[in-house]
């Protein structure tokens, strides 16, 4: 198997050597978003740096912050839009460019339920404590999340889990949603459809971004449709007696109930 360096880096990237090198001392001539696609690539063919260089990682001690992404795949350049892992990756090189604080990327399975799972136990920094921290992208397993947080100060992006030891960046999901349906109600759309990536896990990101779509549909004047609304959980339940209620397929998409109610 060949071996992967930075020059496998930097042809893959079309970038020099040089310039590689540059990413992972945080050199600030560096832009962070060709930093932070360094980075992902360097995750996904398994490049350390940090392991390569045993002074840096010496002196990096305490320094070294790493940044779990729980996605079944790696980022594409054309994912920005779909996927916004990538400008988060994108944030947090530019923050810690400005911190000299380094980074450790890498991804793991959103199916694995404890670190010592494969693709955490291939991270030699978190079997051995080296971060001073981790940010989590996306959502994880519950026990996963527990677990890093024993070890480690935790902070998560996107996901929310309702815990008070784990603090969370989130976006604003209704705001969001809410200007995507005034720019297609603007461009003259009237029938607008929701769609969610399938994910491993249940996501509280995806209900809020789903509820704000059916908020901003009704103050729109807009007609709501189940068939336009793909891989959101639509679970059934008693349909209701009077004929001007929404159809139980209908009302179990609003209002993500469970699957029975007794």
């Amino acid at each position: 198997m060949h071996m992967v360096n930075q020059q496998t880096l930097a042809d893959q990237l079309g970038l020099s050597r040089a310039t590689v090198s540059r990413c992972f001392t945080n050199h600030r001539a560096i832009n962070p978003a060709t930093r932070a696609r360094v980075f992902d690539l360097a995750a996904q063919l398994g490049y350390r740096y940090m392991e390569l260089r045993t002074p840096v990682a010496r002196k990096a001690k305490g320094t070294a912050i790493g940044v779990l992404v729980c996605y079944a795949g790696t980022f594409r350049p054309n994912d920005r839009f779909e996927n916004p892992g990538q400008n988060l990756l994108d944030g947090v090189s530019e923050l810690a460019q400005l911190r000299n604080v380094h980074l450790d990327v890498h991804y793991v399975d959103p199916s694995e339920q404890s670190l010592l799972s494969p693709s955490y136990q291939k991270i030699s920094a978190l079997r051995r404590g080296r971060w001073r921290g981790a940010l989590l992208i996306y959502s994880f397993p519950e026990k996963v999340v527990d677990s890093l947080s024993l070890r480690f100060p935790c902070v998560s992006l996107v996901e929310q889990y309702g815990r008070a030891d784990l603090n969370c960046v989130d976006v604003d999901h209704y705001r969001g949603v809410s200007k995507i349906i005034n720019l297609l109600t603007d461009l003259g759309h009237r029938r607008i459809g929701f769609f969610s990536t399938h994910l491993a896990l249940d996501t509280q990101w995806a209900m809020h971004r789903f509820s704000a779509y059916f908020e901003k549909l009704f103050a729109s004047g807009l007609d709501y449709n189940p068939d336009d609304v793909v891989n959101v959980a639509r679970p059934a339940i008693q349909p209701f007696k009077e004929d001007r209620r929404p159809r139980e397929e209908e009302r179990s998409a609003i209002l993500g109930l469970p699957a029975r109610l007794s």
